[in-house]
């Protein structure tokens, strides 16, 4: 039996994704984000700092004059893992500051968010955005506050129907949901730390 795909991701930053649910993912069906991005000072609005552990590093996003998505090439090789899955996991290291609100991540084609998680630190609560077999548009909504420029993990999986978030290794929601439809279409986007050139810019540290 195929093992469910997992995302990670590290805010001031860490981003993987796979599809498997447990510890000890097979390296075949895990993808770090952020070593694929290839990020450094070079990148704008993204500076290298110190990570959650000595000697580790992180990476802070900042400011609007960013355009941080994944070539097209390599998101289609994200997405064969991704596609069609109705097991994944997201994972993501983050410090993100106060008051601040954003997308951790966006995969959307057009206007259709297939997969996205957000953070506002004005409402305190955590936000899925992803779309079901009837191609009808789904938000989840869990109250919880992220953005006190503290380093947290979160980790959302999802199987089939059912869901539950974890953060910092405590169970924080559990949710019967709409099955995901991962169908994504060619020419699908992955967006890290915003939603698109535009919107939803994160002021926030990932772990890497």
């Amino acid at each position: 039996m195929e093992s469910p795909p997992v995302l990670a991701s590290t805010l001031c930053l860490l981003f993987c994704l796979s599809s498997v649910f447990s510890i000890g993912v097979d390296p075949s069906v895990q993808i770090d984000v952020l070593s694929e991005l290839q990020l450094g000072d070079s990148v704008a609005g993204v500076r290298q700092v110190q990570g959650l552990h000595n000697g580790s590093k992180a990476f802070f996003f900042q400011g609007a004059a960013r355009n941080i998505k994944v070539s097209p090439e390599k998101a289609e090789l994200f997405f064969q893992k991704l596609r069609n899955k109705h097991e994944f996991t997201m994972l993501v290291s983050l410090k993100q500051s106060l008051l601040n609100s954003g997308v951790i991540f966006s995969v959307h084609h057009l206007d259709h968010r297939y997969l996205e998680l957000e953070s506002s630190g004005h409402r305190n609560e955590i936000r899925l955005h992803y779309r079901s077999g009837n191609h009808r548009s789904h938000t989840e909504i869990f109250p919880y506050v992220l953005a006190d420029d503290k380093w947290h993990r979160l980790s959302l999986a999802i199987s089939a129907s059912h869901l539950i978030l974890h953060v910092d290794c405590n169970k924080i929601y559990e949710r019967v949901v709409e099955k995901p439809y991962m169908d994504l279409p060619i020419g699908t986007t992955f967006w890290l730390g915003q939603r698109n050139s535009a919107h939803g810019f994160f002021k926030v540290c990932f772990f890497s």
